[in-house]
């Protein structure tokens, strides 16, 4: 555990130790049992460095490792349908990867998100793709890190909202602009609901949707009675983009910041301002309707 300067206190444990391990695993059998939650959140799960009486350090990777494995099968044991989930700021690579259903990134850009406005004024595409997702192993989550006025403005929100869309991740909706985030969210799960077979198809690879501009990365979300596609502008500059002359049927285009709606037509171009992100949605109108 970490002793994080809390009012109550924290219990410092070395996960070497199999009696540790035997106690704790016991009282979390008798928690779960007990209180049959449907799902369990561990804060800042990663290898961190020991330091011995003797003032040697060293890192125990493979004792977290089993720590973490027998923590996964006893809750699976328990109730095979729970959650684990866990916070691992931007340790992407570690057991994590193995012995949870959820990731939680994005915590460890804090200190950024204090002196830039954007993600995209500190890191590149490749960069936050990198750090934050991947194409297997558990869903991917993101924390904002703003704070003060920053909380309560739409752009932040749109263009934190947009990142988060474009990689196919889900949101932790706090210190963040609660409107932006439900009204893309319910089109996103509207449209989810209305078709089978959903799927992503992201902007890196191949036979991604092209928005006829290399300045504006375009995601997809595809299922049965349609498209929906996002579309961010990764410069501080204005930029267009064209809908793709593939899609057919009516197109609706939403733009968060100004919580507008518009119908385009296929090899429309469409103006985005500079770091903000439009949603499109190419197939079934039902999708949309009736959403804020």
């Amino acid at each position: 555990n970490y002793d994080g300067g809390y009012a109550y206190p924290f219990f410092l444990m070395d996960v070497n130790a199999q009696s540790w391990q035997d106690l704790y695993l016991t009282h979390y059998e008798k928690f779960l049992s007990e209180y049959k939650f449907e799902g369990v959140y561990f804060d800042c799960v990663s290898v961190y460095a020991y330091q011995s009486p003797k003032g040697e350090f060293s890192y125990r990777v493979f004792s977290v490792r089993d720590f973490i494995q027998r923590i996964y099968v006893l809750q699976r044991k328990l109730n095979p349908e729970s959650w684990s989930f866990a916070h691992c700021g931007s340790a992407i690579c570690d057991f994590n990867v193995l012995f949870s259903d959820i990731m939680l990134t994005g915590e460890h850009y804090r200190a950024e998100c204090m002196k830039y406005r954007y993600y995209l004024e500190f890191l590149t595409l490749e960069e936050f793709r990198i750090q934050n997702c991947t194409e297997f192993g558990p869903l991917r989550m993101f924390l904002p890190q703003f704070r003060g006025s920053k909380t309560k403005a739409p752009d932040i929100a749109v263009h934190t909202m947009g990142m988060v869309m474009l990689h196919n991740q889900y949101l932790y909706p706090s210190f963040i602009e609660k409107n932006v985030i439900e009204a893309c969210r319910n089109r996103y799960y509207s449209f989810y609901d209305h078709g089978g077979n959903n799927r992503f198809v992201p902007y890196w690879q191949a036979g991604a949707v092209s928005s006829g501009n290399p300045a504006v990365p375009c995601s997809a979300f595809v299922n049965d009675s349609g498209k929906m596609l996002i579309f961010l502008n990764s410069t501080a500059k204005a930029q267009q983009f064209t809908i793709p002359a593939e899609l057919t049927g009516e197109i609706q285009v939403y733009d968060p910041l100004t919580d507008q709606t518009t119908k385009c037509k296929p090899g429309e171009t469409v103006a985005i301002e500079p770091y903000m992100m439009k949603m499109a949605l190419a197939g079934s109108p039902a999708s949309w309707q009736n959403i804020r």
